[in-house]
């Protein structure tokens, strides 16, 4: 957790390089990114996409105030033009809000539509911490990459988290960034496929509106200086050589 008052230096050339090595990465896979902030598109992207649960009412315009003032979205093409990738992130000021007021505060929007929760009775201060993160702090969900095809399972994941990372720095250098995951697949190391340093249980427990127990859903964040070391992971790793062995 960062401390007050420490400033990060962020250094905007490598956070460049950091994003054209993403790009790279992209293409190798047969994918072009692209970013958009018109998030109107995004809705009627994700309603045509197959078998693609619908968007998240955080990032739908009609539900909430979503637009190129908080938040982005990418999407990744293969060379038929068929959206094959998709991440979105959006900032908000919390000012002397926790993340656990927050999300509170606004969970019917952050509630994910995969299943029917009562989020009146569920519960979002389990993990300390949530009481522990506020300021200025980026969302980043929606991702999705195509089940069908060559595209899951080949390091577009950590991609699609390396987009968020580098231009929520370039854009807003916010204090935190999370996300959030279910437990089948942080068990899977999901966290670690995107990158994120900081991963906790309990972050939000939905209860099921069927009665059906509670769906735990973790956090995943990283502060600023995490992100700062993130995207200057470049400048340190180097592909070792079997030269002078």
């Amino acid at each position: 957790m960062m401390e007050a008052g420490v400033r990060v230096q962020i250094n905007e050339l490598k956070v460049v390089r950091f994003l054209t090595a993403q790009e790279e990465r992209a293409k190798a896979a047969g994918v072009s990114i692209e970013m958009s902030t018109d998030f109107a598109e995004l809705q009627q992207l994700v309603d045509g996409l197959e078998g693609r649960e619908p968007l998240s009412p955080i990032f739908d315009w009609r539900k909430c105030d979503v637009g190129g003032e908080n938040a982005f979205w990418i999407r990744g093409l293969n060379d038929k033009g068929d959206c094959v990738l998709l991440q979105a992130a959006r900032i908000d000021d919390l000012g002397n809000k926790t993340l656990a007021q927050h999300i509170a505060e606004n969970r019917d929007l952050i509630h994910t539509p995969y299943f029917k929760a009562d989020t009146r009775n569920s519960t979002f201060d389990a993990c300390y911490h949530l009481e522990r993160i506020t300021g200025r702090v980026v969302y980043a969900g929606e991702t999705w990459i195509a089940p069908n095809g060559p595209y899951r399972g080949g390091g577009l994941a950590s991609v699609c988290s390396g987009y968020a990372f580098g231009l929520s720095l370039l854009r807003w250098r916010p204090d935190y960034m999370f996300g959030t995951a279910t437990h089948a697949l942080m068990v899977r190391g999901i966290a670690a496929k995107y990158g994120y340093y900081h991963q906790h249980p309990k972050g939000i427990r939905w209860k099921r509106r069927d009665g059906d127990g509670v769906v735990d859903e973790w956090v995943v964040w990283m502060d600023l200086k995490d992100l700062a070391d993130a995207t200057n992971a470049l400048e340190r790793e180097r592909p070792h050589s079997a030269a002078g062995r």
